[in-house]
Formats: C-alpha cells, sequence, structure tokens
C-alpha cells in the first residue's frame, strides 16, 4: 500500500511543459473493431485469421500513427494498460497513469508472478502459408527508470500455440534467450542494446535538462512513456496450412498505476520462410549462377582450343601438301624453248633413238637389275599366335546398361587429341544419356598436368556438344579400374549411373 501510494503521489508534483514544436507527435485512433485491427493493421502477407476477440477496456486498444522513423516504425497497433490515446507525445508527464478499473487476467501469471489489473488482450486463430511467423513490437512503458527492479512490472504476453507448441511459445522474449522482456530484465542497467532512455526527469519529477540533452529529441516529442525497447523482431516455426492461436496482450502489475503499452508494427505479423532457408537459397541460386558463367567460359575456351587446334592441323596440313608440291616441281623435267635451243634440239630420229634406248631398258628383266642390290632376307623365326581380347571398355552403351556403364579412352604419351573411334564411342555415349535424362555421366582423368586437363576437356566438350545438360557431367575423382586393367595414366574413364 506504502509503494502504491508514492506512486500515485509522485504524479501530482509540479511538472514544465517543454517546448517541442515542430516535432512530429504519436497520434492514436481508438473506436476500431477487434476484426478491423488485426487485418486491416496487424497482419501482412501469407496469414488466414479467423475468430478475432478483444478482451479490455475499448480505450486501451487502437491504432498509431508518427511521422519519421526515429521510434524504429511508423505506423501499427496498440495495446496500453491505460488509454491508448495517452501514449501520445510529449513526454512531459513522467508519472502518466489512467486505472481502467478493469481487472488482470491468469495469463500474465507466469510472467508477473503476481495479481494484475487493467489487463487489454487481442487473440485469434491463425494459419500460414509458410514455415515461420515473425512479428515486430516495441515494449513501452511508465514505469523506466524509477521501478527498474521493483515488484512493479507491467507484464505483457506474445503467446503462439498450437502443432509443436502444446503449452504455448512465448514470443516476447529477448533473442536468443528465454528471457520474458520487461521493466526489469531490458532497462540501463541490464540488456542495456535493447533499450532506448526517454525520461528526462528526476524521481520527484523535476526536468533535468542534462539528462534532457542525452535523449532522442524526436522520440521525447512523440512519445509519452519514460522507456522503450528498440524494435524485437521475434518469430517462431509453424506447420504450414495447420491451426495455430495467438494471444497479445498486456496488464498492470501490482496495482493499476503507471501505464505501459506495447506497440506492434503494421503488417508486422507475416507468414515467411526461415531465413536460413532464404540464406541457403540464396547462395545455391548463386553457386548456380556462377557455375553458368564458368560453364559458359569453359565452353568457349574449349570451343577456341579445338578450334585452335583445327587451325595448326590444317596449317601441319598445309605445309605437307606445299612441301609435296615443291618436291613433285623439282623433278619435272622442264621443256626447252624451240628458239633458245641450240644443239638439243628433239627431232624424229632423236625420238626414235629415244624410244629404242627406252625399249633396251625395258627388256631387261627387273631380276638382273636389281640383283646387285639385293639383301640377304632375316632368317624366320617361329612364331606364337596371341590371342588379343577385346576390350570390354570401348563398347557402346546398350539397354543393359541403364544402372552402370564404364568406358575407357586410351591415349599415346603426351596425345590429347580425340581418335574418330573416340569421338564415335562419345556420341553414342551421349546419345544413350539423353534417351535416360535419369542418369549422369562422370569423366575422371588421371594426373593434374596440362595434358591430363586437356584430355577432360576434349571428353567434355563432345559429350556437350551431343545436348547433355551441363548438370548432368561431373568430374569423378575416382578410377574404376584396378592397377592391372589401368594400364598407365594415359585414358579417360566414364561412367554413368542413375542419380540416387
Amino acid at each position: 500500500m506504502g509503494n502504491t501510494l508514492i506512486r500515485a503521489l509522485s504524479g501530482l508534483t509540479g511538472l514544465l511543459l517543454l517546448p517541442w514544436t515542430g516535432m512530429a507527435q504519436l497520434t492514436v485512433q481508438s473506436g476500431l473493431s477487434p476484426e478491423e485491427i488485426v487485418q486491416d493493421h496487424l497482419v501482412g502477407e501469407g496469414l488466414r485469421t479467423k475468430d478475432i476477440r478483444y478482451t479490455g477496456h475499448p480505450e486501451a486498444l487502437g491504432v498509431f500513427e508518427i511521422e519519421g522513423d526515429a521510434v524504429g516504425f511508423s505506423r501499427g497497433v496498440i495495446l496500453s494498460t491505460g488509454r491508448a490515446s495517452d501514449a501520445a507525445g510529449p513526454n512531459d508527464n513522467p508519472k502518466t497513469s489512467t486505472p481502467l478499473g478493469r481487472g488482470g487476467d491468469k495469463k500474465f501469471y507466469n510472467i508477473a508472478k503476481t495479481r494484475t489489473f487493467d489487463a487489454a488482450i487481442l487473440e485469434f486463430d491463425l494459419m500460414a502459408a509458410k514455415d515461420s511467423l515473425v512479428l515486430n513490437f516495441i515494449f513501452a512503458s511508465e514505469e523506466y527508470n524509477d521501478y527498474v527492479g521493483s515488484t512493479f512490472s507491467d507484464a505483457f504476453v506474445v503467446r503462439l500455440s498450437g502443432p509443436g507448441y502444446p503449452n504455448g511459445k512465448d514470443l516476447g522474449v529477448i533473442p536468443g534467450t528465454q528471457t520474458h522482456i520487461s521493466v526489469n530484465t531490458v532497462n540501463y542497467n541490464t540488456n542495456g542494446k535493447y533499450y532506448r532512455d526517454n525520461n528526462p526527469y528526476t524521481l520527484a519529477g523535476r526536468l533535468n535538462e542534462k539528462r534532457q540533452a542525452q535523449l532522442n529529441p524526436e522520440v521525447l516529442a512523440g512519445v509519452e512513456f519514460d522507456g522503450m525497447t528498440r524494435v524485437m523482431s521475434v518469430g517462431a516455426k509453424v506447420k504450414p496450412r495447420e491451426k495455430y492461436h495467438i494471444e497479445i496482450g498486456i496488464a498492470d502489475t501490482g496495482d493499476g498505476q503507471m501505464d505501459s503499452g506495447l506497440l506492434i508494427e503494421a503488417g508486422s505479423l507475416n507468414s515467411v520462410e526461415q531465413y536460413r532457408w532464404v540464406l541457403r537459397r540464396q547462395k545455391i541460386a548463386e553457386k548456380r549462377r556462377q557455375d553458368s558463367l564458368a560453364r559458359v567460359a569453359f565452353v568457349a575456351d574449349s570451343l577456341a582450343r579445338e578450334q585452335a587446334i583445327a587451325d595448326s592441323l590444317a596449317a601441319i596440313e598445309q605445309a605437307i601438301a606445299d612441301s609435296i608440291a615443291a618436291a613433285r616441281a623439282s623433278e619435272t623435267v622442264p621443256t626447252p624453248d624451240p628458239e633458245s635451243a641450240s644443239e638439243d634440239v628433239y627431232t624424229e630420229e632423236s625420238r626414235e633413238d629415244y624410244w629404242e634406248s627406252e625399249a633396251e631398258y625395258a627388256e631387261t628383266p627387273d631380276s638382273e637389275i636389281i640383283r646387285e642390290e639385293a639383301i640377304e632376307p632375316p632368317p624366320v623365326r617361329e612364331t606364337t599366335t596371341v590371342t588379343v581380347m577385346e576390350d570390354p571398355y570401348t563398347r557402346p552403351p546398350s539397354a543393359n546398361d541403364i544402372d552402370d556403364y564404364k568406358a575407357v579412352l586410351r591415349y599415346a604419351r603426351d596425345a590429347y587429341l580425340l581418335s574418330d573411334s573416340d569421338v564415335e564411342l562419345l556420341q553414342q555415349i551421349g546419345a544413350f544419356a539423353l534417351e535416360h535424362p535419369e542418369m549422369h555421366l562422370g569423366i575422371y582423368v588421371p594426373g593434374t598436368d596440362e595434358i591430363s586437363q586437356l584430355r577432360y576437356d576434349m571428353v567434355r566438350l563432345e559429350l556437350l556438344k551431343t545436348g547433355l545438360s551441363p548438370e548432368r557431367i561431373f568430374k569423378n575423382p575416382f578410377s574404376f579400374l584396378s592397377a592391372q586393367e589401368s594400364g598407365g595414366r594415359h585414358r579417360a574413364e566414364l561412367r554413368m549411373r542413375p542419380v540416387e
């Protein structure tokens, strides 16, 4: 009783009106139905509501607006232990109190641990489209800072119940903890990072100009409460399209003096996906984008390499053709010019002599001509017939390979160009993979040098050219061949299996 009397009398001390000209003030509208407040001002995206009801004095519930973002948000719903309109600034009264003569509620007992008064409770059923609920609010009170640590610590509740929460889940807690938010748990000494002071008065109710200068002038001009939390963002995981029940309320604790208020951002009660899943999808999307860019660059680079190789081969072929043409040109007997010829003039007689000599040469048996140059043949050795087994990894895939198919391309040392048979085999493998979209294809090329990378690039490029999606081709880190089968490092292995 003594504390209650002191609280009541302290509000009667002489007050100084403060010059708040030009500052935006919080304005409150009361008299709206609970349905209008919930559906038009509280609930955001992805929620359906039903059975909305309100318990408390009609003037304790309303909607508010305030210019600017000094408070944290500019519109929302307010529940108060007094008249909601008394929350409007400026803060020219350190002991604002309007007892409404209403009772408390047992919902607050686990938080307050004592009797409550002037309870104002808004509750309704809801169904979420996604897997989480979020809500932004501010708890404000005239209990700050004079009654920090006392039993006069007004209580509020934001409780969700339903599937997964048979006993209800308290959402009005300090982030990362189970500690309920109140004057005693969030203030200038405890969890100060969540607290915003708005009290320029001494305990006797006199203005302290030094303290006033340290406060935010916009908040001081706009809001009556002596202190408040910063914007608290809370949430809970829910089952989509399942029925839940939410209770949002506030009550005086210990007596009906000193108003407190719960300010909820308009439209902030939302159905969303959990933030970590959003981040995960963003990372996956970014990785896919980077992979796509890398694939485009790889294909462009591979095509450039293939064109460079083709150009080099064409240049070599042209050089060989030029060399052959030059050699043939040097062996050709020139036809003499009749005008410049002197003694070497062809006549009918000389032609006859020429063909006679050719005839003599032609009549000579070949054996007589090359006898002197003949080389003794090497002795004939006994030979053993060797049966060459067909390589089981060079056949194209068949209908029996829908569970597992393996192929091996073999290279000469330092070679990376594909033979025609290898290209044909890769085309058959690609066609088979297109007919079986459930399968993916791994490529293993031993070694880490440039030759190995070129072999991998050339094999992958041929598969891409068949129309295979790059996502179905990956780099296999392991060989499926035994040491005896591998035959060294000059190979490329392909393995096609269904996605598990």
